[in-house]
C-alpha cells in the first residue's frame, strides 16, 4: 500500500456548522445522526451549488447570501475576496494520484478528521475507516499493519502526528504528503501533494 498523510481541515467553524445543521433539521422536525450531519457538512464544502440536495445545506447557503448582500448594502465599495477552497483543491490533487487504485481513507475519530475524510471521499470515492490515529506512533503502526495491501491510503490526522513522522515543525491545514519510500517503518522520502 502507498500512503498520503494529510492534516485535517481548519476546525475554527466546524463545531458551529455541525450544530447549525443539526438545529436547522430539528426546526423541520428531522433528527439527524452524526453521519448525516457530517455528510451535509462535506456537501456544503465540496459540492457545487447546483448539486446541493439537503434542505439544511440550501438554507445555510441562502443565509450566507443574505448576510453577504446586507454587508454590501452597509459597506458599498468594500470588496470581499473569497479565499480558495483548500480542502477541495487538496481532494482534487489526491484524486489525480489514485490512478485507478483501490482507495482507503483512514481518519482519527474526531469531528475535524472525520469531516475532512468525508469531504475527500466526496471527490475521490474510497472506503472510510475510523481508527486511533492521533499520534505519530499510532499512524506508523497503522502503516506497518497495512503495508501488504494493494492501493492507496489517505491517513487524515493531526499536525503533531505528521510533524513527528516527517520532521516538520508545522503543517498547514489540509496539507497532504505522498510517502514515496518507507524503510523499516521509517519514512525516507515524501513529497507534497
Amino acid at each position: 500500500m502507498k500512503y498520503i498523510l494529510m492534516r485535517h481541515a481548519n476546525d475554527n467553524v466546524l463545531d458551529d456548522l455541525f450544530y447549525q445543521i443539526r438545529d436547522l433539521a430539528c426546526k423541520n422536525g428531522v433528527v439527524l445522526d452524526k453521519e448525516s450531519i457530517l455528510e451535509r457538512m462535506a456537501s456544503l464544502t465540496i459540492d457545487s451549488r447546483d448539486a446541493y440536495v439537503h434542505n439544511e445545506v440550501k438554507e445555510i447557503v441562502r443565509q450566507r447570501e443574505e448576510r453577504h448582500k446586507e454587508f454590501q448594502r452597509e459597506h458599498p465599495g468594500v470588496q470581499i475576496r473569497l479565499l480558495p477552497n483548500v480542502l477541495a483543491e487538496t481532494a482534487k490533487r489526491i484524486n489525480q494520484r489514485i490512478e485507478g487504485q483501490p482507495l482507503t481513507i483512514a481518519y482519527n475519530d474526531t469531528l475535524r478528521t472525520e469531516f475532512t475524510a468525508r469531504a475527500i471521499a466526496r471527490v475521490t470515492g474510497g472506503n472510510l475507516i475510523s481508527g486511533k490515529l492521533l499520534e505519530a506512533n499510532q499512524v506508523s503502526h497503522w502503516m506497518r499493519n497495512n503495508k501488504d495491501y494493494e492501493g492507496l491510503s489517505v491517513i487524515v490526522t493531526h499536525e503533531p502526528a505528521i510533524c513527528g513522522l516527517l520532521g516538520f515543525s508545522e503543517i498547514k491545514y489540509c496539507g497532504a504528503y505522498f510517502i514515496s519510500r518507507v524503510e523499516n517503518g521509517i519514512i525516507k522520502e515524501f513529497q507534497e501533494v
